[in-house]
Protein backbone atom coordinates (compact mmCIF):
# COMPACT_ATOMS: atom_id res chain seq x y z
CA UNK A 1 0.00 0.00 0.00
CA UNK A 2 1.48 3.85 -1.01
CA UNK A 3 2.28 5.85 1.83
CA UNK A 4 0.34 9.24 1.92
CA UNK A 5 0.88 11.59 4.59
CA UNK A 6 -1.85 11.83 7.15
CA UNK A 7 -1.05 15.20 9.05
CA UNK A 8 1.49 18.19 9.03
CA UNK A 9 1.61 18.88 13.11
CA UNK A 10 2.87 22.69 13.65
CA UNK A 11 5.01 22.69 17.39
CA UNK A 12 3.67 25.65 18.92
CA UNK A 13 3.04 27.53 22.46
CA UNK A 14 -0.62 27.72 22.37
CA UNK A 15 -2.54 25.25 20.13
CA UNK A 16 -6.42 26.36 20.52
CA UNK A 17 -5.31 29.62 19.81
CA UNK A 18 -3.18 28.45 16.87
CA UNK A 19 -6.32 25.98 15.39
CA UNK A 20 -8.50 28.96 15.85
CA UNK A 21 -6.82 31.27 13.82
CA UNK A 22 -6.42 28.59 10.89
CA UNK A 23 -9.85 27.54 11.23
CA UNK A 24 -10.60 31.17 10.19
CA UNK A 25 -7.73 31.70 7.15
CA UNK A 26 -9.16 28.24 6.17
CA UNK A 27 -12.73 28.64 6.99
CA UNK A 28 -12.82 24.87 8.32
CA UNK A 29 -14.03 23.96 12.02
CA UNK A 30 -11.51 23.44 14.40
CA UNK A 31 -11.43 20.59 16.92
CA UNK A 32 -9.66 21.40 19.78
CA UNK A 33 -9.02 18.44 21.96
CA UNK A 34 -7.56 19.86 25.18
CA UNK A 35 -4.63 23.16 26.06
CA UNK A 36 -1.84 20.48 23.82
CA UNK A 37 -3.36 19.18 20.71
CA UNK A 38 -5.81 20.67 18.20
CA UNK A 39 -6.59 19.79 14.73
CA UNK A 40 -8.29 21.26 11.51
CA UNK A 41 -9.62 18.45 8.72
CA UNK A 42 -7.74 20.74 5.90
CA UNK A 43 -7.97 17.92 2.85
CA UNK A 44 -6.09 16.14 1.55
CA UNK A 45 -4.07 16.16 4.82
CA UNK A 46 -4.73 17.71 8.87
CA UNK A 47 -3.57 19.95 9.65
CA UNK A 48 -2.75 20.11 13.63
CA UNK A 49 -0.98 22.28 16.37
CA UNK A 50 1.03 20.54 19.39
CA UNK A 51 2.10 22.65 22.27
CA UNK A 52 5.94 22.57 23.10
CA UNK A 53 7.55 23.20 25.58
CA UNK A 54 10.58 25.55 23.54
CA UNK A 55 9.79 28.55 22.01
CA UNK A 56 10.51 29.42 18.11
CA UNK A 57 14.15 28.93 17.80
CA UNK A 58 14.94 30.76 14.23
CA UNK A 59 13.18 33.40 12.93
CA UNK A 60 13.03 31.62 9.85
CA UNK A 61 10.73 27.69 9.31
CA UNK A 62 12.23 25.02 7.32
CA UNK A 63 8.67 24.31 6.50
CA UNK A 64 5.63 26.43 5.46
CA UNK A 65 2.16 26.68 4.12
CA UNK A 66 1.19 27.58 0.79
CA UNK A 67 -2.77 28.63 1.09
CA UNK A 68 -4.08 28.83 -2.42
CA UNK A 69 -6.81 32.32 -3.26
CA UNK A 70 -7.45 34.24 -6.05
CA UNK A 71 -7.73 37.45 -4.35
CA UNK A 72 -4.38 37.89 -2.26
CA UNK A 73 -5.23 41.37 -1.11
CA UNK A 74 -8.34 40.35 0.10
CA UNK A 75 -6.79 37.20 1.68
CA UNK A 76 -4.18 39.33 3.33
CA UNK A 77 -6.49 41.78 5.19
CA UNK A 78 -8.71 38.49 6.93
CA UNK A 79 -5.96 37.53 8.34
CA UNK A 80 -4.43 40.17 9.46
CA UNK A 81 -7.96 41.29 11.28
CA UNK A 82 -7.32 37.43 12.54
CA UNK A 83 -4.08 38.39 14.32
CA UNK A 84 -1.82 37.48 11.42
CA UNK A 85 1.02 40.02 10.20
CA UNK A 86 2.05 40.82 6.41
CA UNK A 87 5.38 40.32 6.23
CA UNK A 88 5.69 42.36 1.97
CA UNK A 89 3.85 43.20 0.05
CA UNK A 90 2.35 41.22 -3.56
CA UNK A 91 5.31 39.41 -5.82
CA UNK A 92 4.23 38.37 -9.06
CA UNK A 93 6.59 36.25 -11.38
CA UNK A 94 5.90 33.73 -14.78
CA UNK A 95 4.73 31.37 -12.33
CA UNK A 96 1.45 32.94 -10.68
CA UNK A 97 2.08 35.67 -6.95
CA UNK A 98 2.15 35.48 -3.71
CA UNK A 99 2.70 36.86 -0.14
CA UNK A 100 4.33 35.91 2.99
CA UNK A 101 2.39 36.09 6.09
CA UNK A 102 3.37 35.35 9.62
CA UNK A 103 0.57 33.73 11.71
CA UNK A 104 -0.09 34.23 15.34
CA UNK A 105 2.84 32.59 16.54
CA UNK A 106 5.24 33.92 14.25
CA UNK A 107 5.26 30.90 11.79
CA UNK A 108 5.21 32.05 8.21
CA UNK A 109 2.95 30.61 5.26
CA UNK A 110 2.14 32.53 2.06
CA UNK A 111 -1.01 33.05 0.31
CA UNK A 112 -0.45 32.46 -3.62
CA UNK A 113 -2.55 32.39 -6.69
CA UNK A 114 -2.98 29.31 -8.80
CA UNK A 115 0.10 28.74 -11.01
CA UNK A 116 0.31 30.36 -14.41
CA UNK A 117 1.60 27.54 -16.19
CA UNK A 118 0.61 23.68 -15.37
CA UNK A 119 3.42 23.27 -13.30
CA UNK A 120 4.87 25.98 -10.78
CA UNK A 121 8.15 26.35 -9.51
CA UNK A 122 8.33 26.40 -5.72
CA UNK A 123 8.87 29.49 -3.93
CA UNK A 124 12.44 27.99 -2.41
CA UNK A 125 13.53 28.07 -5.88
CA UNK A 126 12.11 30.99 -7.51
CA UNK A 127 14.98 33.72 -8.42
CA UNK A 128 16.43 35.18 -5.15
CA UNK A 129 15.79 38.75 -6.75
CA UNK A 130 12.42 38.10 -6.76
CA UNK A 131 11.63 36.57 -3.56
CA UNK A 132 10.85 39.16 -0.57
CA UNK A 133 13.77 38.91 1.99
CA UNK A 134 11.49 37.18 4.30
CA UNK A 135 12.31 33.94 2.22
CA UNK A 136 15.77 34.33 1.19
CA UNK A 137 17.76 31.48 1.71
CA UNK A 138 21.20 31.80 4.22
CA UNK A 139 24.23 32.32 2.42
CA UNK A 140 26.37 29.15 1.71
CA UNK A 141 29.33 28.75 3.52
CA UNK A 142 31.85 27.23 1.01
CA UNK A 143 33.95 26.30 3.64
CA UNK A 144 32.59 23.73 6.41
CA UNK A 145 31.31 25.62 9.59
CA UNK A 146 32.96 23.06 12.29
CA UNK A 147 36.90 22.25 10.30
CA UNK A 148 38.39 19.30 11.67
CA UNK A 149 40.36 19.94 15.02
CA UNK A 150 44.11 20.37 14.82
CA UNK A 151 46.47 17.53 15.56
CA UNK A 152 49.33 17.77 17.66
Amino acid sequence: MPRRIQEIVIDCAEPRRLARFWSEILGRPADIVDDAWASIPAEPVRLAFQRVPEGKQSPKNRVHLDVEDDDLEGAAEAAVRAGATQCGGVVRDDYGAFIVMADVEGNEFCFVTAPLTPVARPAAIRPAAIRPAAIRPAPVHPEPVHPEPVRD
